[in-house]
C-alpha cells in the first residue's frame, strides 16, 4: 500500500464539518511540503549565489582519497589517572601517606580523518514509497521543505507516547498523540546495535529503544535505507488524544547511542545540537566559521577534561561517523561539523597527552 499524501488515510465524510485542528491535521507532511516549495527554492538559490555547481561532499572526497597515503592515523599514548592501591598487609596505625597509587599506560589510534564514502544520491523509488504525489519534486526542495518543516514535526514527536514493550517486537503498535494540530508520526523506528558474537554481551538480551519517526525525514536523507513499511488506516478523532496503529521497523546501526543527535539533525538541520551532545562542553559562538577557535577550543578542552574524557568523547564523534555512513547520509553541513568536532577532539587529545605535534604543524613533544 502506498503511503496516502497525508501520511495516513482520513475519514472523508463530514470533512466540511471538521475542526479547524483536524483540517490542518489532515493536510499532512506531503501537503505541507508541497506548499513551502517556493521558499524552500528561495532558500536554495541564495544559497547557491556565487558558488560552484561541483557539489562540495565530493570535491572534499576526492581531496581526501588523494591524500590518503600520506598520515592515515594518529597514535597517542594515553596514561590512566592514578588509583589506589590496596596494601598487601592490613596495618592499623598506617597513615594516609602510605597509601600507593598506580598508573598505567595504553596506545590509542584513531584514523587522522573521517573517511568519506562514495556519494549516493537517494533514489526516487523510495521517495514513491513514501508519497507518489512526491516522486516527481526536486529531492533538495523536499530536503529544504523538511528543513523548514523541523520544528513543528519535532514538537509532533514529542507529544507521542506509547506503552512499553515487555518481550517481543511486535509488526505495529499503538500509540497516542496528544497534539492534534501535529502532523502524525508515520512509524516507530526500533533502534538496536549488532549483538556480540561471543562472551556474556552474546547471552543479555539485546537492548531495543523505540523512536517515532515520519518516514519521508529519514527517505529524503538516507540514501542507504530500504522502503520503510506501508503505514496504516488512520480515523482522525473529533477531540482528545488521537490514537493510531503505526508500523515498528527494525534498523540496526553500529551505534544506537548516538542515533538521537543523528535523527534531530536530520529534522532541524542545525549543528549546535551536535556540538553540545557529543563535545565534552559547548564551544565558543565562532567555532564553525573561525579556524583558529579551533586551536583555542582544543587547548581550553585539554586542560579542562582528561584525556580518557577526550578519547570517550572522540568514540562518540567516531559512532556518529558510522551510522552516518550506514544510512548513506550525504550532507555536507553534517560531514564538516562532524569533521570540525574529530579535529578538535584529537588536538586536544595530542596537547593532552604532551605530543602536539601529532596534530598542530610545526610543535614538539614536551
Amino acid at each position: 500500500m502506498v503511503l496516502q499524501a497525508n501520511f495516513a488515510k482520513r475519514i472523508v465524510s463530514n470533512m466540511e464539518n471538521t475542526p479547524p485542528s483536524l483540517q490542518l491535521n489532515a493536510k499532512g507532511f506531503a501537503a505541507r511540503v508541497q506548499s513551502t516549495i517556493q521558499d524552500a527554492s528561495r532558500r536554495r538559490r541564495a544559497r547557491n549565489a556565487g558558488t560552484s555547481q561541483t557539489p562540495k561532499y565530493a570535491v572534499e572526497q576526492a581531496k581526501r582519497r588523494s591524500h590518503s597515503k600520506a598520515k592515515s592515523s594518529v597514535r597517542f599514548i594515553v596514561t590512566t589517572t592514578p588509583t589506589p592501591v590496596a596494601n598487601d598487609v592490613e596495618m592499623k596505625d598506617a597513615s594516609p601517606t602510605a597509601t600507593r597509587y598506580t598508573t598505567r599506560t595504553f596506545p590509542v589510534n584513531f584514523p587522522r580523518e573521517l573517511a568519506r564514502p562514495e556519494f549516493k544520491e537517494v533514489s526516487q523509488e523510495a521517495i514513491r514509497a513514501v508519497d507518489s504525489t512526491l516522486m516527481d519534486t526536486d529531492i533538495e526542495h523536499i530536503r529544504e521543505s523538511i528543513e523548514i518543516l523541523g520544528p513543528d514535526l519535532l514538537k509532533s514527536l514529542g507529544s507521542v507516547k506509547a506503552n512499553p514493550i515487555k518481550d517481543r517486537l511486535p509488526k505495529e503498535l499503538e500509540i497516542i498523540v496528544n497534539d492534534m494540530t501535529a502532523i502524525l508520526p508515520t512509524h516507530m523506528l526500533a533502534v538496536f546495535g549488532k549483538q556480540a558474537a561471543t562472551g556474556d554481551a552474546a547471552k543479555r538480551p539485546r537492548k531495543v529503544t523505540l523512536f517515532p519517526v515520519h518516514s519521508l525525514v529519514f527517505a529524503a536523507q538516507c540514501a542507504n535505507l530500504p522502503k520503510f513499511p506501508s503505514t496504516l488506516p488512520v480515523e482522525l478523532t473529533q477531540e482528545g488524544p488521537q490514537r493510531l496503529e503505526v508500523p515498528i521497523w527494525s534498523l540496526c546501526i553500529p551505534s544506537p547511542l548516538t542515533y538521537p543527535q543523528l535523527s534531530r539533525y536530520l529534522y532541524t538541520k542545525r549543528t549546535e545540537g551536535l556540538f553540545k551532545a557529543l563535545l565534552p562542553c559547548p564551544p565558543p559562538p565562532a567555532f564553525e566559521h573561525t579556524p583558529a577557535e579551533v586551536l583555542n577550543f582544543a587547548t581550553h578542552l585539554a586542560g579542562t577534561f582528561t584525556v580518557q574524557a577526550l578519547v570517550k568523547h572522540t568514540l562518540t564523534v567516531h559512532g556518529l561517523w558510522q551510522n552516518v555512513c550506514a544510512l548513506g547520509v550525504f550532507d555536507d553541513q553534517l560531514w564538516d561539523a562532524m569533521d570540525l568536532m574529530w579535529e578538535t577532539l584529537l588536538t586536544a587529545i595530542a596537547i593532552g597527552t604532551g605530543n602536539p605535534g601529532a596534530m598542530i604543524p610545526g610543535e614538539q613533544a614536551s
